[in-house]
This record gives structure tokens, C-alpha cells and sequence, in this order.
């Protein structure tokens, strides 16, 4: 087996549950055992110290914490509320408050496709602009990728090994 180097847009994505990594894997699942400086420079989503360095508003940092959803979901969601399309909100609801985050997100995300080399499998749809902007606010905050509480499972996604 030969593992692509991850990407800030093109995460490589690890869990604990073999069940959960199964459900969402396309091409296996494989068990490998990471290095404590791999963890090193990871942002914790259940740290105050760590979120705080994204900036991102508590509204939306309560939304992920409650770890009854990915972060593409909620990225999914928020393009929705910012006004593209009318489809069933997964998550979020149409709160003032979330909807405001929503266009903060999608006026700061406008541009994320032009620096995503084309091929990249999440440059392919134009909702997934709302999460590439979230990785590279994580990798831009000086973080190497992420963890925390995805539909009850704990999920590690790295943008480099």
C-alpha cells in the first residue's frame, strides 16, 4: 500500500472505530500506529486554547462540539443558509446568528477553488469551498490538521504526515 501525502484540502483522515472507518472508506481500512510528534501540532476542537486561535465565532465551535455531525455537514449546511440552494438542512438550523456566520464563510471562501490544484478531489463541487475554507483556517492557525467528535467517533485528519 502506498499512502499520497496529505494536503490542508486533501486531508488523511484516521479514526478509532473500525466500524466507522469502514462505513466511509473507499479503499480499505488499515490499521497504523502514529508517532506522538504527529499529534504534536494538531488543533483540538474540545480546547479552548486551540479554537481560540481560529478565530471562528463560539456559535459555530458549540456546533462542532456537539459531535453528532462532520465538519463537511456543517460546511454543507452553512452554504445552504449563505443563500445557494434550498435544500434540507442536515444540522444547522436557519438561526440569525448561523446565518450570518454562513455569509461571513462564503464571502471569505469565494476564491478558496483558485488556490486547490483542479484535480483535488474536494475542488469538484462548489459547496465544498465552505470546508476547504475551514482546513486552510485550521492549517493557517499554524495547525497540521484536526481532531474531535464526529457522529460520536473520534476523528484525526491530518494535512501532513
Amino acid at each position: 500500500m502506498r499512502l499520497s501525502k496529505p494536503e490542508w484540502y486533501a486531508p488523511f483522515f484516521l479514526t478509532t472505530d473500525f466500524k466507522y472507518a469502514e462505513d466511509y472508506s473507499d479503499y480499505g481500512v488499515y490499521t497504523i500506529q502514529l508517532k506522538d510528534e504527529a499529534k504534536s501540532k494538531i488543533l483540538d476542537f474540545s480546547s479552548d486554547a486551540d479554537v481560540k486561535k481560529l478565530g471562528w465565532p463560539k456559535k459555530l465551535i458549540d456546533e462542532i462540539r456537539v459531535g453528532d455531525s462532520d465538519l463537511n455537514g456543517i460546511a454543507y449546511d452553512m452554504y445552504i443558509l449563505a443563500g445557494h440552494g434550498r435544500e434540507h438542512l442536515w444540522k444547522l438550523t436557519r438561526q440569525p446568528e448561523m446565518m450570518d456566520i454562513a455569509h461571513e464563510f462564503d464571502q471569505r471562501s469565494k476564491d478558496i477553488l483558485s488556490i486547490v490544484p483542479r484535480n483535488a478531489s474536494w475542488a469538484r463541487e462548489k459547496d465544498h469551498r465552505f470546508v476547504l475554507q475551514m482546513w486552510k483556517d485550521i492549517q493557517d492557525a499554524g495547525f497540521d490538521g484536526f481532531t474531535h467528535i464526529e457522529f460520536g467517533n473520534r476523528v484525526l485528519a491530518l494535512f501532513d504526515f
